[in-house]
């Protein structure tokens, strides 16, 4: 982005700036340690310098405060702001969008139908100018790279070298490290792997929602914790599926249990979002809609998951529904209307699906 935009736009210089206090998410690692490896990244890099204003501000970073600092150090210079498509697509949930647009140009590094209409919904209620830099972004969200990290995935090729070998020898973004190598202990690793798909899917979906992100990453991370777990060891879980759940069902309480005795899970946010990730039920919390969501429309599933996708980077609350009626679709068809769980058929009434 930073290399493109700095031949397409002829530009005299590039502020590279990590943000202190991000005020929309949650950071996984210390600022100082951001701004280390932002140095790595651009250190090199002509007409581009790595700024700590945001890192010593010691106040929430706001774009529009940091653009009016801008503004007053080069009061005669036109200014664009740099940014993805997806923050494109989030413009209008910024503090004070009017004023970013009045300050600077945006300068936006993805192309697409979808952000050709954001472009012009910005710029009829904001006033925002929008050019589009001729590029072509990796295909990898820092999301994905953070989580590579934690399930042991190369990022060689996504990364300069310095900076890939500084968040290895620091042990950055290794959080849930002990916990995904317990997961994969449990699972085969056809499941295991679904299992990074969906964590992957609901860290975008947690981001895009406003949705506490650890909560989503452990959720997800735990979600099918109970699918490979044999029946002989049901006893150790203290669990006989008394329920007397169908057996694609099993896995959803199983897992409960599993996520209490193993991980020492307490939190009956994520406990819920683990039991009902393939039932759903009436009145669902965001976590649940999410792990839902996330289970049925990550990217490697066998069918065209990106409708789902795209609704659930916009709105939730109707790709829950989306999925939830789909699947009970393909649930009668499969078993027949008198053989769909009564959970599942309750949490269609109770969304009014049927």
């Amino acid at each position: 982005m930073v290399k493109g935009a700095l031949t397409q736009l002829n530009l005299d210089k590039i502020i590279v700036m990590p943000s202190g206090q991000p005020p929309h998410k949650y950071s996984f690692v210390d600022k100082n340690e951001r701004f280390k490896m932002a140095q790595l990244a651009f250190g090199n890099i002509k007409k581009v310098t790595v700024s700590d204003y945001e890192i010593k501000s010691g106040t929430k970073n706001y774009s529009y405060l940091t653009l009016n600092h801008i503004k007053a150090l080069y009061p005669t210079a036109e200014i664009f702001f740099i940014m993805g498509g997806d923050s494109l697509r989030d413009f209008p949930l910024w503090k004070k969008p009017e004023e970013i647009a009045r300050l600077a140009t945006l300068a936006v590094a993805e192309r697409g139908d979808s952000f050709n209409e954001d472009a012009a919904f910005v710029a009829e209620k904001y006033g925002a100018k929008v050019v589009f830099l001729d590029i072509i972004p990796l295909e990898i969200s820092s999301t994905e790279i953070r989580i590579n990290y934690e399930f042991d995935k190369s990022n060689a090729k996504y990364l300069p070298q310095n900076v890939d070998n500084y968040i290895k020898e620091k042990g950055l973004f290794s959080k849930h490290t002990q916990m995904i190598k317990k997961v994969k202990k449990l699972l085969k690793p056809s499941r295991f792997w679904h299992t990074y798909s969906v964590v992957k899917a609901g860290q975008e979906f947690a981001r895009a929602n406003f949705i506490d992100a650890e909560d989503a990453f452990v959720a997800c991370l735990l979600h099918d914790c109970g699918k490979n777990i044999p029946i002989e060891k049901w006893e150790y879980y203290d669990f006989n599926n008394e329920e007397k759940l169908l057996s694609p069902l099993i896995h959803c309480a199983l897992g409960v249990k599993v996520a209490q005795k193993d991980f020492s899970i307490t939190d009956q946010k994520i406990l819920d979002a683990i039991r009902f990730h393939t039932t759903g039920r009436p009145g669902m919390a965001d976590l649940e809609k999410l792990v839902f969501v996330a289970d049925k429309a990550e990217k490697t599933r066998s069918y065209d998951v990106s409708s789902y996708y795209q609704l659930a980077l916009k709105n939730l609350d109707e790709a829950f529904k989306s999925v939830l009626k789909d699947l009970y679709g393909i649930t009668v068809k499969k078993y027949g209307k008198n053989n769909v769980d009564a959970l599942t058929v309750s949490t269609m009434k109770y969304y009014k699906l049927v």
